[in-house]
């Protein structure tokens, strides 16, 4: 028997139990610790308590509506599902756009739990929405840690003083959820100075096909290439 098996049939005996005699007691405690299992002592302890009472849930009481969950999931979709501690300072933004646009029609009580909701509350709202793949997105590269630690990291600082002709590129892979078959790349190369942008679409990822976009993408550049910088191209 399982636990859930044991509660019931001890709820049902508890009655019986109750109302017993000292001697009815003998026979209905024999017969419940043949059917569970229990020690004479733990049957007895079990028979004699009251009935299980669901346990108060911990933690503070719930503010939002789940009814915001349908807002917030438009919300997060325009925003391309990015996580809810990116989602949430731009939640004020978003929310105007879209209402000004007449994509997204709230309530004034709505706007305010919006305006003012945390990012581990976007998360629990989410949480029935989110896809496996909205998690984690998908990639192609396998993992390069051991090429990354022989590399030096240039972070924001370190570009400030760069002049224009530095790119950062990288593929963008338009599979769905799966790469089982072929597909189309977008090539996306942006001038970390300026932040020109230049797209091309690869059909494929063969290194002359990607070769051919990357050196497409340096003829259209209003200035000279000077150095590039790639993670999986």
């Amino acid at each position: 028997m399982n636990a859930r098996s044991i509660r019931d049939y001890a709820e049902a005996v508890r009655v019986r139990y109750g109302k017993a005699t000292k001697k009815q007691k003998g026979p209905l405690l024999a017969e419940f610790c043949a059917t569970t299992g229990y020690h004479r002592k733990a049957a007895i302890r079990l028979l004699r308590q009251g009935p299980a009472t669901p346990a108060a849930r911990a933690g503070r009481k719930p503010n939002y509506d789940r009814s915001l969950a349908v807002p917030l999931k438009v919300l997060w979709e325009t925003a391309d599902c990015i996580c809810s501690s990116r989602l949430q300072p731009f939640l004020p933004e978003l929310i105007n756009s879209l209402e000004r646009h007449g994509a997204l029609c709230l309530e004034p009580a709505q706007r305010q739990s919006l305006l003012t909701m945390s990012a581990s509350t976007i998360d629990r709202l989410l949480r029935p929405c989110r896809m496996p793949s909205h998690r984690h997105h998908y990639t192609q590269s396998d993992s390069a840690t051991a090429i990354k630690n022989q590399v030096p990291v240039r972070t924001f600082g370190t570009w400030q003083d760069e002049a224009p002709g530095s790119l950062q590129a990288d593929l963008v892979a338009h599979c769905g959820e799966t790469a089982a078959e072929f597909f189309l790349y977008s090539l996306l190369a942006v001038d970390v100075h300026t932040s020109w942008i230049g797209l091309q679409a690869v059909w494929g990822k063969g290194q002359q096909r990607v070769g051919t976009a990357m050196h497409k993408i340096c003829q259209g550049l209003p200035f000279a290439l000077r150095e590039l910088h790639t993670e999986s191209v």
